[in-house]
């Protein structure tokens, strides 16, 4: 039953057509589907409110039955159907492929409006903004995202943009005015269904951005053939980290490279700040220093940048070295 008093259930049906269906995501599809009901009851009479088959051509079984928070319908069981309907699938494929399957596989499968299912980060420090990823379904272009307290907003997202597959939401939180404590995240879709993940996120004192960063690629290379060294950096501190700059230095006679991603400029509030003048690169003595410039780095993100080096003459012991901001 959900919170408006609506009864629900799962399970098989053998009889096809004469299964009641209301609003139904497919026909039937073989000698057995899964199938979900939704009834509302009343006073001497029932209302189908939902009612769906669930299935391909062959057996599908629906076992497990339960609703969340939001009133959104999980079902699970088992499916030997090579075609059964996937939406958003972790495995795409029966058995995965395999050309002689064992029969059955299981299946998990959600009707509903939508949910949130986790946010991540779950905290950011009010030091400065913090960009968070809603993973879950349901979420659409044009929607909003919030932190709540007690039903109240205390901070609207920006620059929220949903997944075309709507699995995800990201959106970035000013928290420079929000008091330390645990908020709601809600989503508003432009047709004004919403969902809440209620105590989800955890604003803390303080903060900022720590940022890391590593060189990884061969120990050896040869002579006159390109090999990709990337660089990785992350930030594992509680804010956005913006223009974060990368040093990347090598002696000028053994090395040449080339950088194998171009990095633009993030959304942010105000003019965004010029970067185009920086130069690829700065000679000195003998060493070559390459300034890279990562426009953001989300609380607890990471990412790489792929540089490609080829040696033009035999050397050994050719010294590589990256740090980020400030110069060390």
């Amino acid at each position: 039953m959900d919170s408006s008093g609506d009864i629900y259930f799962g399970g098989v049906s053998t009889s096809g057509g004469d299964y009641p269906l209301k609003d139904s995501v497919q026909a039937f599809g073989g000698s057995n589907d899964a199938v979900v009901s939704e009834i509302l009851p009343g006073a001497g009479s029932t209302s189908l409110i939902f009612s769906t088959f669930l299935g391909g051509s062959a057996d599908d079984v629906g076992q497990g039955f339960a609703l969340d928070s939001q009133d959104n319908i999980h079902l699970s069981g088992a499916t030997d159907s090579t075609d059964f309907p996937v939406v958003n699938a972790l495995q795409t494929e029966f058995a995965d492929g395999i050309a002689s399957p064992d029969h059955n596989d299981a299946f998990v499968a959600e009707f509903g409006a939508g949910l949130i299912g986790q946010v991540t980060p779950a905290s950011g420090g009010n030091f400065g903004s913090t960009t968070i990823v809603l993973n879950g379904a349901g979420f659409e272009s044009g929607a909003t995202a919030t932190l709540k307290s007690g039903g109240s907003s205390v901070a609207s997202g920006q620059f929220v943009k949903a997944s075309a597959d709507g699995a995800t939401l990201r959106a970035t939180f000013d928290l420079t005015s929000v008091a330390p404590g645990t908020y709601d995240v809600e989503v508003v879709n432009p047709d004004t269904t919403s969902f809440l993940a209620a105590h989800s996120f955890t604003v803390v004192a303080g903060g900022g951005a720590k940022l890391w960063a590593n060189l990884v690629g061969r120990s050896l290379i040869r002579v006159g053939t390109p090999s990709t060294f990337n660089l990785a950096y992350g930030n594992t501190g509680l804010n956005d980290a913006y223009f974060a700059r990368l040093w990347l230095t090598f002696p000028t006679a053994n090395l040449s490279y080339q950088i194998g991603t171009t990095l633009t400029q993030p959304q942010i509030t105000g003019n965004p700040i010029d970067v185009s003048a920086v130069p690829p690169d700065v000679k000195v003595g003998s060493q070559t220093i390459v300034p890279l410039i990562v426009p953001v780095v989300p609380a607890g993100g990471s990412g790489s940048i792929p540089i490609v080096f080829t040696a033009p003459i035999l050397g050994t012991d050719i010294p590589l070295k990256t740090w980020i901001n400030p110069a060390a």
